[in-house]
């Protein structure tokens, strides 16, 4: 079995659309009962409009088959969120979009100079236990090693996601702090999110 990582190409849009979707959906309580192709037309056109943002996520394959990925920010990476069309937003509701928003930014910290800050990372169901969520980590640790400008690798998990934080342990990684927050915990069912960091060796 071989395990590789490259970057995103636009062919991989439907993949890591469709990845979000699975892992993380649930977490946007406001929308997650809206329909699967609303919620799917919703994330391409935010995050992938511009392919500008393609330079920020690499895309893990296991024996040739694209099945996860790892998204990695800095402090100096651009980005651009775009707007849904009039009749997406209609169709989903303005209220809706702007509380999951201004909910989900809560859990997301800025990028500090000098971090790689892992702002998502998903596999396939058909990828775990094969070793591709490491793999995935470990590309990031040889980001860092190779930019003299980076220290340190970090992320945020949900306190919940226990399989993901045994995972983070594993590969080195260190509470940096916790963050526990009523809002987050009453609409988004989310407890406690911990801010994890791994240092440059």
């Amino acid at each position: 079995m071989s395990l590789e990582v490259r970057r995103m190409l636009e062919e991989d849009v439907d993949l890591v659309v469709d990845l979000y979707y699975e892992a993380f959906w649930d977490k946007a309580v406001a929308l997650k009962n809206l329909d699967k192709d609303l919620a799917l037309e919703l994330i391409k056109v935010v995050l992938f409009k511009h392919p500008l943002n393609y330079q920020n996520y690499h895309i893990g394959l296991v024996d040739g088959q694209a099945l996860g990925f790892i998204k990695l920010m800095t402090h100096e990476s651009q980005e651009k969120m775009a707007m849904p069309s009039w009749s997406l937003i209609k169709s989903i509701g303005l209220f809706k979009l702007v509380k999951t928003g201004l909910l989900l930014s809560l859990i997301e910290e800025r990028v500090k100079k000098g971090d790689l800050y892992i702002e998502t990372l998903a596999t396939h169901p058909k990828a775990r236990g094969q070793g591709l969520g490491t793999h995935l980590l470990q590309f990031a640790d040889q980001v860092v090693l190779g930019d003299g400008t980076l220290n340190r690798v970090s992320l945020a998990v949900i306190g919940r996601n226990s399989r993901a934080k045994a995972l983070y342990y594993r590969q080195g990684f260190v509470v940096d702090k916790a963050l526990e927050s009523r809002i987050l915990n009453r609409f988004l069912n989310i407890n406690k999110v911990y801010h994890m960091k791994k240092d440059k060796v």
